[in-house]
């Protein structure tokens, strides 16, 4: 596998490119490494994605209790809804809406309920 890093943005970036052999598979990763080593490299890497999905449930207002519902819920490499769904942005977003705002709104959504219908 090829592995670049680099140093700096843009046109100034320094950046260099090695190859780096893991194994192909966690078997062979297991073989190479250690299974400590593939497991505490897995834990590490979903830990993360644990802490990301906490904080967009923070982001989103959500409860405690639904975060923690959110993260039972969760499984490693299944992608999650970030934040609000769309129903909630929406409310989110018609809320400061002015009263001729928001009939243009519920019109334009009636008329998509219908086409939908057809």
């Amino acid at each position: 596998m090829e592995i670049t890093g680099s140093l700096g943005r843009g046109a100034e970036a320094k950046k260099h490119t090695s190859k780096y052999e893991f194994g192909g598979t966690t078997a062979k990763a297991a073989q190479l490494f250690g299974d400590t080593v593939v497991y505490d490299g897995f834990v590490g890497k979903e830990v993360i994605n644990v802490q990301n999905l906490i904080r967009n449930g923070i982001k989103a207002g959500k409860k405690p209790a639904e975060i923690d519902t959110m993260v039972a819920a969760w499984k490693p490499g299944v992608k999650v809804s970030r934040g609000k769904s769309k129903y909630e942005k929406t409310l989110a977003n018609v809320a400061d809406l002015t009263p001729e705002q928001l009939a243009a709104v519920a019109k334009a959504a009636g008329e998509e309920l219908a086409r939908r219908k057809k």
